[in-house]
């Protein structure tokens, strides 16, 4: 409009911005920051961040909440029962694909593998049953053939590798 003969530009249409020499209508995002956008009741002249809660460029990870918080997308809040660890999403009861005897259990550690006591394992002895995991290992399982002596299995009649006068002997229980 034009003021004392001068044309004056320092009104803004209602619910519009000028942010840099551009105009944007209320709603509209910043080009440059997806968590900010025009909000002329907070600000005529800059971006707002009025987004805090809406969904945001998804990080690419299954378990994470991608949100706007203080104009900026914030994937650090995790989704409800899944652990994140080393930089990958897991759900409750997962198992540790390096260790049979540690789970993602969010609710001791949603960044470290949880320890699964009392889960069934494999001892990887041939000559016992399962095993039983405890504090994060898998503790053997007893001899179901032969025996189980020392971390190693003999079978029967087999002779004490450091005492010959020594017989391994099904029969008796061994440690």
């Amino acid at each position: 409009q034009c003021v004392s003969g001068v044309c004056d530009h320092s009104t803004l249409t209602a619910n519009t911005c000028l942010i840099g020499g551009t105009c944007y209508n209320d709603g509209t995002d910043n080009p440059m920051n997806e968590c900010e956008e025009c909000d002329s009741a907070t600000s005529t002249n800059s971006f707002s961040n009025v987004m805090n809660g809406t969904a945001c460029t998804d990080d690419g990870l299954t378990c994470t909440v991608d949100q706007c918080i203080a104009g900026t997308c914030d994937s650090s809040t995790l989704a409800a029962n899944t652990c994140l660890i080393s930089g990958t999403c897991y759900d409750d009861t997962d198992p540790n694909p390096a260790n049979e005897c540690e789970e993602c259990d969010s609710a001791t550690s949603t960044t470290a593998w949880s320890d699964n006591d009392g889960a069934t394992c494999d001892d990887g002895f041939t000559c016992t049953g399962d095993g039983t995991c405890s504090a994060g290992s898998c503790d053997p399982g007893t001899a179901t053939s032969g025996c189980f002596i020392a971390n190693a299995c003999y079978a029967d009649t087999d002779p004490n590798p450091s005492n010959s006068c020594q017989v391994c002997d099904a029969a008796t229980p061994s440690m």
